[in-house]
């Protein structure tokens, strides 16, 4: 697949920590984008250059459920650039497979949410488990999204759930060629 201005769109560069300021970068991006002028001089179509190591599982959730949102106006492609990781994998997947895409030298990696946490020794016991206690409803939210990306991995890829989950638990980097054998993405860029 070779991309160019008109088979591009605008395009819209994510990058970095998924976080605020990347949610602050697609609103602005999809408001310029979705003004009912703009709408009205004919079809608008953005592809996200997406390249990121992942970041704060909410704002992620956001990010996906926005990108679901406008691409029911306009179409959304997706490329994935260099490294896509951990919460920028799950943003990745949020347009349907025709439209993602890699490039050639371009990693997807897959891993449990929990990776990250901050380092526990120094913490004493009675305070990590009043810590615990009160960061259990907010598991939730993470542990529900690992498993929707799981159970959208599986589907996507047609590979039995125990070898998603395997690769899922000891984080696993597709390969641009291996993402387009597994069907994650349509083609690479060349």
């Amino acid at each position: 697949m070779t991309f160019n201005s008109t088979t591009m769109g605008r395009p819209i560069f994510l990058s970095g920590e998924v976080g605020p300021d990347m949610l602050g970068k697609l609103d602005n991006a999809l408001t310029e984008l979705l003004d009912p002028k703009k709408l009205e001089e004919g079809p608008k179509k953005a592809t996200i250059v997406l390249s990121s190591n992942g970041g704060l599982v909410n704002f992620g959730e956001a990010i996906i459920e926005r990108i679901q949102l406008a691409s029911k106006i306009i179409p959304i492609d997706i490329i994935g650039a260099t490294f896509v990781g951990s919460m920028g994998t799950a943003i990745f997947l949020s347009v349907p497979p025709a439209r993602r895409y890699v490039t050639s030298r371009c990693q997807i990696l897959i891993h449990p949410y929990s990776r990250g946490m901050k380092e526990i020794s120094s913490i004493a016991l009675d305070a990590l488990q009043r810590e615990l206690e009160e960061s259990l409803d907010a598991l939730s939210v993470p542990k529900a999204a690992e498993e929707r990306i799981i159970r959208q991995l599986i589907k996507e890829t047609g590979l039995p759930s125990t070898t998603i989950r395997k690769m899922w638990r000891k984080s696993h980097r597709f390969t641009a060629k291996e993402a387009v054998e597994l069907g994650l993405a349509s083609s690479i860029i060349r």
